[in-house]
């Protein structure tokens, strides 16, 4: 049997050997500790010096970037090789694509949004000194000149919209007033249902608009309907007095006395103007 590089047999002489292994064994593991101890302790003390010297100018003491992970110095850091603009950005001042961005170096990190992607400066205007054929010095130039051509054509643009908006309003002006003669009515300039119509935000065709105008017409002239929005008003202020919510508004139970008292609780198939008379 082999033990601490001994042969030996069965008997006495085994159990010499294994005590002694063991014994061996016991100062190994102990003079391991101690010697990872001094070691340990001597590292511990050690005072590691990191150089904070700014890595662009060589000269300033600098602060770490977490972009870059380099230590750059309050001149340094607004170069346009550490500006970082957002991709956002980038589309929108410079007027890159996103298939012109897939060429750029793009940078991941947390904003106050969340997380963005980040374009160096100096990246970008090389690009575009690539894409104009313009030199480094001149790209901002370009890109000021750029920059105006695109605001002026905006502006064109939105004068053209307007003046379209404008057309299509005076259209359904139009057309308005013409349906509503039809039922020898006029366009009022009080009605804020004609006038959600002609502005192009209305949700009512222009049938629905004229027949609501009819109605208003017969309540107002045949219906009394002043006098039946004050007696709906009292309703409703005793049902709240009550202790209930009324069903229907000031507005909705004016309508439905007026046409209960005067017209047998519906509008007429012809309204009274509408209706000729022979002499």
């Amino acid at each position: 049997m082999h033990v601490c590089g001994c042969v030996c047999v069965y008997g006495n002489d085994f159990i010499i050997c294994y005590q002694k292994y063991k014994s061996l064994r016991i100062i190994y593991t102990y003079t391991f500790i101690f010697v990872f101890i001094i070691l340990d302790a001597g590292i511990m003390n050690t005072k590691i010096k990191i150089d904070k010297t700014c890595l662009e100018c060589k000269t300033k003491r600098g602060k770490m970037s977490s972009a870059f992970s380099i230590y750059l110095c309050e001149d340094c850091k607004f170069e346009d090789a550490y500006i970082l603009i957002t991709k956002t950005n980038t589309k929108k001042n410079y007027f890159l694509t996103d298939d012109e961005l897939v060429n750029l170096r793009a940078i991941h990190k947390n904003s106050s949004y969340g997380p963005a992607t980040y374009f160096t400066k100096r990246d970008i205007l090389a690009f575009l000194c690539i894409k104009y054929n313009v030199d480094y010095d001149d790209i901002l130039r370009h890109v000021r000149e750029l920059r105006k051509e695109k605001e002026e054509q905006k502006k064109e643009r939105n004068i053209r919209a307007q003046e379209k908006k404008q057309k299509e309003k005076e259209k359904r002006r139009k057309k308005l007033i013409a349906a509503l003669a039809e039922y020898k009515l006029v366009l009022r300039s009080d009605s804020v249902l004609c006038e959600r119509y002609i502005d192009g935000y209305s949700n009512f065709t222009l049938e629905e608009i004229v027949s609501r105008m009819c109605e208003m017409k017969f309540l107002y002239e045949y219906c009394h309907m002043d006098e039946c929005r004050e007696e709906a008003y009292q309703e409703n202020v005793e049902t709240l007095r009550a202790g209930y919510f009324p069903d229907m508004t000031v507005s909705e139970n004016a309508e439905y006395i007026a046409l209960k008292k005067y017209s047998n609780g519906e509008y007429p198939r012809v309204f009274p103007w509408m209706i000729t008379t022979s002499v």
